[in-house]
């Protein structure tokens, strides 16, 4: 794993999705997206509803995903 100057760096798929729906207001890059995200629905959820308002004063998250082609990433997540 690459060394990032992060707050968490994880390549644990349950553990990166108990924090990001338990947390608000992340900044959060996917790394080799076109093989982390693809088709799987609960990773296709952070693109679709994980960027909307929670609760009154919270905010959702911003997410970059990184892949080396576009068209590696689903096509949900390219509409977004």
């Amino acid at each position: 794993m690459d060394d990032w100057d992060a707050q968490l760096v994880t390549d644990d798929k349950d553990e990166f999705l108990e924090i990001f729906w338990n947390s608000y207001d992340l900044v959060v890059f996917v790394e080799e997206a076109g093989e982390t995200v693809r088709r799987e629905p609960d990773m296709v959820f952070t693109a679709t509803r994980g960027r909307h308002q929670v609760g009154a004063e919270a905010h959702g998250h911003s997410v970059y995903y990184s892949t080396h082609r576009l068209k590696q990433l689903d096509t949900t997540l390219r509409d977004q």
